[in-house]
């Protein structure tokens, strides 16, 4: 909110706070709007300010991830949470690194048929809240603008020639009109545009517990949604180390991601398993590994192949740096599908952390999450394609048997 100076201590006592950096007063979506509704304006966002808090606690905890000696645990709730934002997988470890599978309150209840325990205290991340407005509503805001609205991270501002001004973070474009700016906005921004985050709770598993249903004659029953996700976790196989057939779809999934030349041969340098070439963009695994130990090699080779090549910035980062973003992607890969955890010293780890800035670690937190994000989501795509391969081969064996 823009507000006058000398009004300043009335916007401060209703409970207004001020950001520094955007020069604002803002409220947060508890507080009543309506008593500050001489100061904002139709096309203003209100930010909350616990955001800000989840932003502090993170910067934090950055650094106590690798100080305190719980940087497996970032590794294993990135394993857990490949899908997570970077923020969010950070928000969990510092809460409860424990957590193996977390929902809302709602979604446990009415997806799974499971209710979060009486007393439990929630986890809390950043939901994306997205601007949704119905088109024809959005347009009568921008034309009842004054001179510029603004959502997100876009700006619209009117000209005197009728025409608009398009801004979309440093982008800028002239001169568009009335009905580009309509289909522009139906197309890109409404549904998708996230215009603030808000802090929201969810629970691990560890926390809730069935959703028992009366039954007329007096018994309860176990609630049908609980029913069957309790028999698939139950279900579910632990390791991949107990499926030889599953090893060797891994093993074939990451072959085809890798997309660059992979051979086999004999490596006399002892401890060496394999390495990534830069001169000849290649890599080598030691002949005679087993399944398992082939996998987990080629995915660290992979890693340092897409992170480390002549192609990016590898020579700002030091060796041991590239080795802890390698070992740690296939230390969290691995655990995705279920291996015996890859060789990650820890110890080794918080060495090399000491004095870093924590801009830095947090790149390399980051640079960790991303690309094992991508790699798992990569080689969930390719194991698809071959499951999906052999049910219809298996479909027209059975037809072939049927016609004979």
């Amino acid at each position: 909110m823009k507000v006058p100076y000398k009004e300043k201590e009335q916007v401060k006592k209703l409970g207004a706070k001020w950001d520094s950096k955007s020069k604002l007063w803002f409220i947060t979506n508890e507080q009543d709007s309506t008593l500050f509704s001489k100061w904002i304006t139709e096309d203003e966002v209100i930010v909350p300010d616990k955001t800000e808090e989840l932003i502090k606690q993170l910067e934090q905890g950055v650094q106590e991830v690798f100080t305190s000696g719980s940087f497996q645990n970032y590794l294993n709730v990135c394993s857990k949470f490949h899908q997570y934002s970077f923020l969010n997988v950070m928000l969990i470890v510092l809460q409860n690194p424990d957590a193996g599978m977390v929902k809302g309150y709602r979604a446990w209840q009415d997806d799974l048929g499971m209710k979060v325990r009486k007393g439990e205290k929630g986890i809390r991340i950043l939901a994306p809240m997205f601007y949704t407005t119905p088109i024809e509503q959005t347009m009568e805001r921008i034309d009842n603008a004054k001179t510029m609205f603004t959502i997100g991270n876009i700006q619209i501002i009117k000209n005197a020639d009728s025409s608009y001004k398009l801004r979309v973070g440093s982008k800028v474009v002239e001169g568009i009109t009335r009905e580009k700016l309509k289909k522009f906005m139906q197309e890109d921004v409404i549904g998708k545009e996230i215009i603030r985050f808000q802090d929201v709770y969810v629970f691990d598993i560890s926390q809730v517990e069935p959703i028992y249903i009366q039954q007329k004659e007096g018994d309860k029953k176990i609630h049908p949604k609980a029913k069957a996700f309790l028999e698939a976790i139950l279900k579910k196989p632990k390791t991949i180390e107990a499926d030889s057939q599953l090893v060797k779809k891994l093993y074939q999934a990451v072959w085809k991601i890798c997309r660059i030349p992979i051979k086999e041969k004999e490596i006399k340098e002892a401890g060496l398993l394999g390495y990534y070439s830069r001169e000849t963009d290649d890599i080598t695994i030691k002949k005679g590994l087993n399944q398992i130990d082939k996998t987990r090699v080629l995915i660290h080779e992979m890693v340092h192949a897409r992170l480390h090549n002549p192609n990016t910035n590898y020579k700002e980062k030091t060796r041991n740096t590239r080795e802890i973003e390698a070992e740690s992607v296939t230390y969290i890969v691995s655990k995705k599908y279920g291996f015996d955890l890859a060789d990650v010293s820890f110890d080794y780890i918080a060495g090399w952390s000491k004095n870093k800035e924590v801009k830095d670690l947090q790149e390399v937190l980051h640079t960790i999450r991303k690309e094992s994000q991508s790699i798992i989501k990569e080689i969930d795509k390719e194991i698809y394609k071959q499951q999906i391969l052999e049910v219809t081969v298996e479909q027209e064996n059975e037809w072939e048997i049927e016609a004979g």
